[in-house]
């Protein structure tokens, strides 16, 4: 009676450890996947850009100052979402970032609160970016408006250095 007992308890526990172990795969996201979802999501947000007058690059002989230039170009770039290179895009926008922040910045714009400005609109890039990767709905779309909002105020006080610099040249000349 116990070698029935035992075999029968050996075939129970086979068949429990054969049935109970379910190897279910699932499906890969891919980039084509999260770039068709992030179109639909970012659709709905709207953002401006600031872009950089054209006097005032010329003003300053600004265009020389090639990171800048490159820096506006990824963002319009960025602004015109190209469905199936968010990310690489975003990625660009990193890189030009980073080369910007470790160029040389002409005199007047070589200031620690361009700098700064400049940090923020990386960091929400990042922010941006990894957003792409790991989607939700409540949170890609504010970080690209985002993006926007910190480029714009890095775009506005920039301008209003180069006003204030302005302002104080005349008034010395009144002097």
């Amino acid at each position: 009676m116990t070698f029935f007992t035992n075999v029968r308890f050996s075939l129970i526990l086979l068949f429990t450890l054969l049935f109970a172990c379910k190897n279910e795969v699932q499906p890969e996201t891919t980039a084509t996947t999260i770039d068709t979802i992030t179109v639909k999501t970012l659709g709905e947000y709207k953002v401006d850009l600031k872009l950089f007058p054209e006097s005032f690059l010329q003003e300053d002989d600004l265009q020389k100052w090639t990171e800048l230039i490159d820096l506006q170009k990824s963002m319009v770039s960025l602004k015109d979402l190209n469905p199936k290179g968010i990310t690489v895009d975003l990625l660009a926008l990193n890189t030009r970032i980073k080369k910007m922040e470790e160029s040389p910045f002409p005199a007047p714009f070589d200031t620690p609160q361009i700098k700064s400005r400049l940090r923020l609109v990386g960091m929400q890039a990042n922010k941006t970016r990894y957003f792409t990767n790991y989607y939700t709905d409540d949170s890609l779309g504010p970080a690209y408006q985002n993006l926007y909002r910190f480029y714009n105020a890095f775009v506005d006080r920039i301008l209003s250095l180069k006003e204030e610099e302005n302002t104080l040249k005349e008034e010395a000349e009144d002097q």
